[in-house]
């Protein structure tokens, strides 16, 4: 697992944050709600880029800093973009009445659930460590303390994991907050000094009912080196899906929230970690390599198997930067495609080919305004299948690297020199779908487009928010000016 973008924060460092509140939670309602499918996301390139995306109909929350509480509000009819706090005079610096920038948390994981931003975040206070769910009104009156899910003392701990996007590939989302019908799972990591191996972590994983408060722990032992990080956790129904690791294999298990049994679902061997429900029944998975894709319904035990097939020859047309701007299928043949994530949005089922140049054959059109290679087309070009749920394909999406919609690449004659491969996160991104938009996110900013629009090539890709403030003076922050 590439672990190389985990986000350690010293606790020396950490040392000045103010210490926990001890202030009870007001007791309020929570009307049992489904997590929206399609969010969390799908992870491209070398880091995921998964905070999560928080709309209501007026506008957009977001937190502006990992593990520091900066969060704010993104008004769509003003593009007024405010730190979620109304309490008058407040200086928003940390202070312990300050909604959006209290210090005395350390977040690493947000869903807006309820009408409200829950979070997940760390707290020290007096040589103790603990983990606790927090809850902030939608607009910036309150924060309130749900439960402590963990704690412990700082005694041989060397540092605590706050970043969710911790590596990239299909096993994304340790640290990932998820809350579905009342039941919260909550996360959490650190590592002791004792380790010897930098990428070994102390994991655990509460689960609280929202309704009765009980709070439980996915393992006998709360928190140990032994326990298997759960990762890419989504839910469908009364059943909670998530992956862990065994030796020399990947596990995909299906958890019924309600009564808490865990079953291992029989895959075929070499499952690669990417997966989607379809159902509370049916949930379509990858396996390492090969052009097919697999359906497991629990029903029957079956493993239904679906070849993946796409056109031999593309014709693209692209401008003088190399965006692509059209592009159509040239003759009838066909040949299969080895494909890459998977994404459901409650009505489709979203299916990427290989990134690189591995995905298909390519002639550029004779009217082109420039020339570009195999290579460099299909690293930042790739058609998104969609089929319907019974493995029906039912459209196309075009999936350009973010940087083309924000305006700061020119990959002129295949030169890819003046883009911003030096740096992980320029080259990572990640997909969401949800009840009818599509969002594209990066270090930086979510860019939002209709589902339509995404089918025609996604042209009209615009930015819903971005976090600039954060990069003043670099070549990012400067680039948001959309095609």
């Amino acid at each position: 697992m590439k672990r190389t973008a985990i986000l350690l924060l010293s606790l020396l460092l950490l040392g000045v944050i103010a210490g926990c509140s001890e202030k009870k939670a007001p007791v309020l309602p929570i009307v049992s709600q489904d997590c929206l499918p399609g969010n969390p996301p799908t992870s491209l390139g070398e880091i995921s880029v998964d905070d999560p995306i928080m709309e209501t109909e007026k506008g957009y929350y977001y937190n502006e800093k990992c593990g520091v509480m900066s969060l704010h509000y993104y008004d769509k009819a003003t593009g007024k973009d405010i730190l979620l706090c109304n309490k008058p005079e407040c200086r928003h610096d940390g202070n312990e009445y300050c909604a959006a920038t209290n210090s005395s948390y350390a977040p690493f994981s947000f869903q807006f659930y309820n009408g409200s931003i829950f979070a997940i975040a760390s707290c020290l206070d007096e040589g103790k460590l603990e983990y606790k769910l927090i809850r902030i009104a939608a607009d910036g009156s309150s924060l309130s303390e749900v439960a402590a899910y963990y704690s412990t003392t700082l005694e041989n701990i060397d540092s605590i994991v706050t970043y969710n996007g911790a590596f990239g590939g299909t096993n994304w989302g340790y640290l990932d907050l998820l809350i579905h019908r009342n039941k919260a799972f909550l996360p959490f990591a650190f590592r002791t000094e004792d380790m010897v191996d930098y990428n070994e972590l102390v994991y655990g994983l509460a689960i609280l009912d929202l309704d009765t408060q009980e709070l439980t722990y996915a393992y006998e032992e709360p928190a140990s080196r032994e326990n298997a990080p759960w990762y890419n956790l989504s839910a469908r129904g009364d059943y909670l899906f998530y992956v862990s690791d065994e030796p020399h294999k990947r596990v995909l298990h299906r958890r019924n929230i309600l009564d808490g049994t865990d079953e291992k679902l029989e895959l075929i061997s070499n499952f690669k970690g990417s997966y989607t429900p379809l159902d509370e029944y049916r949930v379509a998975y990858l396996r390492a390599k090969g052009s097919k894709l697999y359906v497991k319904d629990v029903r029957d035990g079956s493993n239904a198997e679906y070849e993946l097939t796409e056109p031999k020859i593309i014709e693209y047309r692209v401008d003088k930067s190399g965006f692509v701007t059209s592009w159509n299928y040239v003759g009838e043949e066909t040949k299969p495609y080895e494909p890459s994530f998977l994404l459901y949005d409650g009505t489709y089922l979203y299916v990427l080919g290989s990134l690189g140049g591995y995905r298909h054959y390519v002639n550029l059109s004779e009217n082109a305004d420039v020339n570009m290679t195999l290579n460099a087309l299909n690293a930042f070009a790739n058609l998104v299948y969609v089929y319907d749920s019974d493995m029906n394909m039912v459209g196309t999406g075009l999936l350009q690297h973010p940087s083309f919609y924000l305006g700061d690449a020119d990959l002129t004659d295949g030169n890819t020199n003046n883009f911003y491969f030096q740096d992980p996160f320029r080259n990572s991104y990640s997909l969401r779908i949800l009840e009818g938009k599509v969002y594209v996110s990066v270090k930086d900013a979510v860019l939002v487009t209709t589902r339509d629009d995404f089918f025609n090539g996604g042209k009209n890709f615009r930015i819903a928010f971005s976090k600039t403030r954060l990069i003043d003076g670099s070549p990012f922050a400067s680039a948001y000016s959309l095609r």
